[in-house]
């Protein structure tokens, strides 16, 4: 049931990621220099150039721009037909993420005139201001050197209406029908006939043959640079949330007295005062803590100074520890980005999805918001915050209180720490450079512990010991059923396998401490952008770990950085979304759910599609039974009894023992039924265990003269993390010498990169001493396809470039066989 889930999620492809924004009918991206003019497939024409163009950099590494000259135009063949009751194309929009470099010139957005004669149609005033006088001009200047999107959305004789990073910048006067702004078969993007057209960079372009509204100018997002008249002034933050008090904070550019008017009901009655700070530039920080509230009690509130109070808002206390109502939170991590376009779909769609689920008033349904860093590009840059941070998640941080740890990107400034309130959940909170960067709290019977990677030089085995210290006294404490981790940097990543110092520390001094203790659940980090579950079984403990790293950066891509197929990591896909994690007090349970937004490449809906649990009172699988054990041309056959349990089969591990010498293990091995490693030619994730039948496991034959033929012994895990009993170890009745595992791919120093590949790859192999090596290639069924001998190899690393290009698609062994030892791994050609 579980991996039917998983895959009809995974192959239900959608015609759009921004599933409420029509698809565009014209799209340049302008990401390739030596092609600037091409359109996105399937987008459109490739664009005209009259005039000069220069490749610059874009808004961030994976966004490329151009820059037009002055004087310089493109000349956009849209294909529309005619609109709106009239001759003319009288309802579209237009999309242009641009920038300029300076103020005091005028430059123009486009030109309705195929032939460029007459005035542009919609420009920037030399102050900065945009529009034009037959619609009017916003009040706000741009500011050089910053991105914005803008959205003009036209429907004549009815509205034209502009927006900026996906907010209403300003409402123009409406043009007749058939009048100004009509198109006929050609727009000119940039153009103006008398110089009023200087230079500008453009990231990106777009057209629709309809008037966008303006839930889908906010859908289409943007840079984050525009915030509207005083839009996050007096838009609270939550943070800190207990039982009895809450701490609030906001933005306000007033000095005067700091206050939240608070109550039961909305006729408030309460006033709590607090206290500001300067952060930077004219914004100041007030932050005001609330106290002697009551649990699980719903609050309404407003903030303010003097007589400039907000809206009226509302937030849900803490349960105490009698709590039996399920308790959810919103897992995030990654969301920085200098666009701010699908951080904010992120945000919309996951509250969208919990008021869909479970009803309206979103905070008496979602207890918290728990970010696992990087919520900034430079944590160093103080109005980054508010643009790529605080502006996103705007949709939920008035009503729902946020945990975030310190990610890399944060980089420990001084300023993430002013804006996020810590202290009251902090495990060291007098202690001078630890104060706030390691925070805990208990609700619905679970641990929650934020952990700070970026320390690890300074403050590693101090916080290694914390924690163990922490979670000893979670196991010895019956209020506490579970606990959950979080830190940025993972400990393994397959989709972008780089390590340093920091993620070394997750791996070699938290897992160890994790290990050790049966509550323990779930670690969760970012850092990889993308989303990544495995499971760790190791010592007294057994649990996740989970990459939550898709919350709106650009997704790392396959194929670019390291990719290594970690056998302990069971899904890994280079998506955005967002997960829920939902406590049951009542049963002493808990689920989590991923739900995907898909990449550019590869769109969906907001699908469900991953789900883990753990239900420890739930019972193990039954003891399964080996069936039969054959010896067969040079491989033992040896076949399992089906699963049986409440649940799903999720792994087999099976060993090998030497049957003369105390059942000495000769062999251990696990195989998991998913393995969604890589994606094929059309983008799709590739299950590389896919066929594979678990209850047959063949073994390859190895010589090992003089000795008996060793027994077998297999168990099943389920979804739920339990595994059965071992089966009765069970000896062949035929002889054979000392076998090695190659059903599972136990992974050694050997791999080949890129995998999944599609041509060429490169087979990497290190040798502990110099001597002749063999490599040969098995496919699913265990024949030979190739072999081939490499003369004497040096010591180290050694490579072979291998070309695939007449292999069949599909799943092949790669094993490496020197004077010594004999390592193998797993390698996959795609279309």
């Amino acid at each position: 049931m579980y991996q039917a889930l998983l895959f009809l999620c995974l192959l239900c492809l959608q015609q759009s990621v921004r599933a409420d924004v029509p698809p565009r009918k014209g799209w340049w991206k302008f990401d390739q220099p030596s092609d600037l003019t091409r359109a996105e497939p399937s987008f459109g024409q490739p664009l005209s150039l009259t005039g000069q163009q220069e490749p610059v950099p874009g808004p961030s590494e994976e966004n490329g721009a151009v820059l037009i000259k002055a004087g310089s135009y493109y000349r956009i063949d849209h294909s529309f037909t005619a609109n709106g009751g009239g001759a003319f194309v009288n309802a579209y929009s237009l999309q242009v993420d641009f920038k300029i470099n300076s103020k005091g010139q005028w430059r123009s957005f486009f030109q309705t005139s195929p032939e460029n004669t007459g005035d542009g149609d919609f420009f920037i005033n030399p102050a900065g201001n945009i529009g034009v006088a037959a619609v009017g001009y916003s009040s706000y200047e741009v500011i050089p050197q910053k991105w914005y999107r803008l959205l003009i959305s036209v429907k004549n004789g009815t509205h034209f209406t502009v927006y900026l990073d996906g907010i209403l910048l300003f409402t123009g006067n409406p043009q007749s029908i058939d009048g100004r702004f009509s198109l006929e078969n050609q727009l000119l993007l940039f153009a103006d006939d008398d110089a009023e057209d200087q230079d500008i960079v453009c990231a990106e372009a777009a057209v629709w043959n309809q008037a966008l509204n303006a839930e889908q100018a906010r859908e289409l997002g943007g840079f984050g640079n525009y915030n509207g008249p005083n839009l996050m002034t007096r838009i609270p933050y939550i943070q800190q949330k207990g039982t009895e008090d809450i701490t609030i904070s906001w933005h306000d550019t007033a000095t005067i007295e700091t206050r939240v008017e608070y109550g039961t009901d909305a006729s408030l009655g309460k006033t709590a005062k607090g206290t500001s700070e300067i952060i930077s530039g004219p914004y100041q920080w007030h932050t005001s803590h609330l106290k002697e509230l009551k649990p699980n009690t719903r609050y309404f509130y407003k903030v303010g100074n003097g007589e400039n109070m907000s809206d009226l808002y509302s937030f849900r206390t803490l349960p105490d520890l009698k709590n039996s109502e399920k308790l959810r939170f919103l897992l995030l991590s990654d969301t920085h980005s200098s666009d701010t376009t699908m951080a904010i779909r992120v945000i919309r769609k996951a509250r969208q999805k919990i008021e869909s689920l479970y009803g309206p008033d979103i905070e008496n349904h979602l207890t918290g918001v728990i970010h696992s860093g990087d919520i900034v590009v430079n944590g160093n840059t103080p109005d980054q915050y508010t643009s790529q941070f605080f502006g996103p998640v705007a949709p939920l941080s008035p009503y729902i209180p946020f945990w975030v740890v310190a990610g890399n990107h944060e980089q420990e400034s001084p300023f993430f720490y002013q804006y996020l309130k810590l202290k009251n959940h902090s495990a060291f909170p007098d202690m001078h450079g630890l104060s706030e960067k390691i925070w805990n709290f208990t609700t619905g019977g679970a641990l929650f512990v934020g952990l700070n990677s970026n320390i690890a030089r300074n403050f590693g085995e101090t916080q290694a010991d914390w924690l163990d210290n922490r979670l000893s006294e979670a196991e010895s404490d019956t209020n506490i059923r579970f606990a959950f981790i979080f830190i940025h940097h993972f400990p393994y990543s397959e989709i972008w396998d780089v390590t340093d110092d920091r993620t070394n520390y997750v791996r070699d001094f938290i897992l160890p401490v994790l290990d050790k203790y049966p509550k323990v659940q779930m670690l969760h980090y970012g850092h990889t952008h993308g989303y990544e579950r495995g499971t760790i079984a190791q010592g007294k403990s057994s649990y996740r770990i989970v990459c939550g790293g898709g919350g709106g950066g650009f997704v790392d891509p396959w194929n670019v950085a390291n990719n290594h197929d970690y056998q302990n990591i069971h899904v890994s896909l280079n998506h955005h979304f967002f997960q829920i994690l939902e406590i049951d007090p009542e049963n002493e349970s808990f689920e989590c759910t991923m739900y995907s937004l898909g990449n550019k490449d590869y769109p969906m809906k907001v699908e469900k599609t991953d789900f883990w649990y753990r239900k420890p009172a739930q019972d193990p699988p039954k003891k399964p039974e080996i069936k039969s054990i054959e010896y067969q041309n040079e491989k033992w056959v040896i076949e399992s009894s089906v699963f049986q349990g409440i649940d799903s089969l999720m792994s087999v591990q099976i060993q090998m023992l030497d049957s003369t010498d105390n059942g000495t293990i000769l062999t251990d091995s696990i195989f998991h039924l998913v393995n969604i490693f890589g994606i094929n030619s059309k983008n799709v994730p590739v299950n590389l265990n896919q066929g594979i039948n678990p209850y047959e496991i063949i073994i390859k034959n190895l010589d090992r003269p003089g000795k008996p033929s060793p027994s077998f012994r297999i168990r099943y895990r389920d979804h739920n993390l339990i595994w059965s009993a071992w089966s009765e170890t069970k000896i062949p009745e035929t002889t054979g010498n000392h076998h090695e595992v190659l059903f599972h791919g136990n992974y050694g120093q050997i791999r080949n990169h890129p995998n999944p590949f599609r041509t060429n790859t490169t087979i990497t192999y290190s040798l502990a001493e110099p001597g002749p090596v063999r490599i040969t290639i098995y496919n699913a069924n265990q024949q030979l396809f190739l072999e081939f001998h490499e003369d004497i190899n040096n010591t180290g690393l050694n490579q072979y470039n291998f070309s695939g290009v007449n292999l069949s698609p599909g799943t092949y062994f790669l094993r490496l066989t020197t004077q010594h030892t004999v390592w193998k791994t797993k390698m996959v050609k795609v279309d």
